[in-house]
């Protein structure tokens, strides 16, 4: 995500901790505005990561796949080489919702994958799948269940 976009949820955030939330009374009402805060605050921290951490899992996820096309099937073999072609290794400033497309087909081609390989060929994308959620959780705060996913 711009720094643009981090910037607003951040000014929101301060906006409303600093004038909205101490005019707030009663009970109940304080517990929403806690609340709001600490969903203001997870929202600009997944915003800061979500770019860079799309951006590593296709680059890793294209590397996995591809170290396992030779051993796929033909026709699974073929549909790897063309996605992999018209996937190249994402620019750095890459949109997160065409990383998310592209991941999207990636993640398809690896789902063939997985069901056609036999299981000692699986453990490079067992591994990615590890590696995946784990940068999943850059975002989360750090009092959620980190088993989350």
């Amino acid at each position: 995500m711009s720094s643009q976009f981090e910037q607003l949820l951040e000014s929101l955030q301060w906006t409303f901790d600093t004038h909205v939330k101490p005019a707030v009374e009663g009970s109940l009402a304080q517990s929403y505005a806690r609340t709001v805060s600490v969903l203001l605050a997870q929202a600009r921290d997944r915003a800061r990561e979500e770019q860079r951490t799309l951006h590593e899992d296709l680059a890793d996820l294209r590397d996995t796949l591809a170290a396992v096309r030779d051993q796929l099937p033909m026709a699974a073999a073929a549909q790897a080489e063309a996605v992999l072609a018209r996937i190249a290794p994402p620019p750095a400033f890459t949109a997160p919702d065409q990383l998310e497309r592209d991941l999207a087909e990636l993640d398809a081609l690896a789902v063939v994958a997985i069901t056609t390989l036999p299981p000692a060929a699986r453990a490079g994308l067992e591994a990615f799948t590890v590696r995946r959620i784990e940068r999943r959780r850059r975002w989360l705060p750090d009092n959620a269940p980190k088993d989350a996913f």
